[in-house]
């Protein structure tokens, strides 16, 4: 059992009072939140003592300070997991030790490099280290190898999204991290490069890696290729806006190389992949799980071409990302008779969606019996509709609605009628809308736990 202790300012909805702590058991696990520096005088010294024995997750989000880092001290020997989040300075010295943290966050910070090199030599068990937006991060990850070759050996998982990192850096990171599992370099242009330049100088460096993001690096067909085929365990594959990536695996699956075999996840958004491609990939992928094939203007033919020349094509397949293709109703309809198992559905961008979501439904009131996440954002779905789809979609955990202004209407109707519409709504996104405090109220008691974002 887990109790979580969270703190939590006007940012987010959900408030604890001073009374609930009251409640608080030092033999139980739990996440602290520190969100603003007032914060922590809530809890009296001796039952932050008692919180911070067992504290295993934290998270310091907005302001950094004497409070704040007094509770990372505090619990450093059971810190597994802190997450430091929109600092916008570097204020984070003195940093304590933390013997037992696996999970480090600095993402969105304006850390120095060298704050970042102390902490991961004060950090020696770290499984996951994400510091997206973070600049001076690859320097400062740098400079801790540089003085501990073995500072990352633990290391699995590694996000440097828009960190602008050098291919000199990739490389030297590579080589120095040989348990990567999960590689994250979304807008890093040079990565690649970096990438494989470790690969030539040992092509097992990556042998472990299951899961790789290249989005929007522009990665060349030889890169591509020279990375792909060093990665023999990649289960998942994001080669977002790299246009040449598909020629190069449906060339190599054409030319019978058992190139993938493992690929649950293949994401090619924003490229202009030929219908015969994605023929070949989909026959080449019976296994695939997750396919996003976001702004590729033929997929939804080629699909459903591929589905009616085998009704058993795909049929592993939980989720699939079609926004932007404009997808018309009969084949959003088509698509979703033929898999029964979906569990995401993005179709954003693409207004016809929503009518043949109804109709698929209409049709077959199972057919979305499993969707856990849905997003219809610049649909301008009608209130009926998304009622609608409400019904018959009890699984939802997320409903992402971004420029949909009568959508929000439809939802508070059928709240009305049946409180219980939405047992599992986690997050709901919606576009800022024209709503009262007590109709927002409404649903928050609707639905106890969501977080609304507009």
């Amino acid at each position: 059992m887990q109790l979580s202790i969270v703190i939590k300012i006007a940012l987010i909805t959900t408030m604890l009072s001073r009374s609930s702590f009251a409640m608080f058991q030092p033999t139980l696990s739990s996440e602290f939140c520190t969100r603003d520096k007032n914060n922590l005088h809530e809890v009296s010294q001796e039952m932050e003592q008692s919180i911070n024995q067992t504290i295993q997750n934290m998270m310091v989000v907005k302001n950094l300070n004497t409070d704040s880092l007094r509770c990372i001290t505090n619990a450093a020997d059971s810190l597994s997991s802190l997450r430091i989040d929109h600092i916008a300075v570097d204020v984070i010295q003195p940093f304590p030790y933390l013997p037992a943290l696996k999970r480090l966050i600095l993402s969105f910070t304006d850390i120095l490099a060298n704050t970042i090199a102390t902490i991961i030599q004060y950090c020696q068990q770290l499984e996951e280290l994400n510091v997206g937006f973070c600049e001076q991060a690859p320097a400062g990850i740098i400079q801790a190898l540089e003085i501990n070759p073995a500072a990352l050996q633990h290391l699995k998982k590694l996000v440097l999204d828009h960190t602008y990192i050098s291919a000199k850096q990739m490389y030297f990171i590579i080589k120095n991290c040989p348990h990567l599992k999960e590689l994250t370099v979304t807008h890093c242009l040079r990565a690649p490069e970096g990438i494989i330049e470790a690969l030539e100088e040992n092509s097992f460096a990556l042998q472990h890696l299951k899961k790789l993001d290249l989005s929007r690096t522009y990665t060349p067909a030889k890169q591509i290729y020279a990375i792909i085929t060093n990665c023999p365990q990649l289960e998942e594959l994001n080669v977002t806006y790299c246009e040449q990536a598909s020629t190069v695996i449906a060339t190599a699956l054409k030319a019978n190389q058992n190139i993938l075999p493992n690929l649950k996840k293949l994401i090619f958004g924003g490229t202009n992949i030929p219908t015969e491609q994605i023929h070949t990939i989909l026959q080449g992928y019976p296994q695939l799980e997750d396919l996003g094939v976001n702004d590729c203007m033929q997929a939804p033919a080629a699909i459903i071409q591929e589905l009616i020349a085998n009704p058993n094509a795909l049929q592993h397949l939980k989720r699939l990302g079609f926004g932007g293709t404009n997808i018309s109703a009969k084949q959003i309809h088509t698509i979703i008779q033929q898999l029964p198992h979906l569990e995401e559905l993005d179709v954003f961008d693409c207004p016809q969606a929503p009518e043949g979501i109804i109709e698929a439904l209409e049709e077959n009131p199972l057919a979305l019996q499993y969707l856990k996440r849905l997003d219809l954002s610049w649909t301008d779905i009608s209130a009926n509709d998304i009622r609608s789809i409400i019904q018959y979609c009890p699984q939802l955990e997320e409903l992402i609605l971004n420029k949909c202004s009568r959508a929000f209407n439809g939802i508070v109707r059928e709240l009305a009628v049946n409180q219980n519409a939405l047992p599992n709504l986690k997050m709901l996104v919606l576009e800022r809308p024209n709503f009262s405090a007590e109709e927002r109220y409404f649903i928050q008691e609707c639905i106890p736990g969501v977080e609304m974002l507009w």
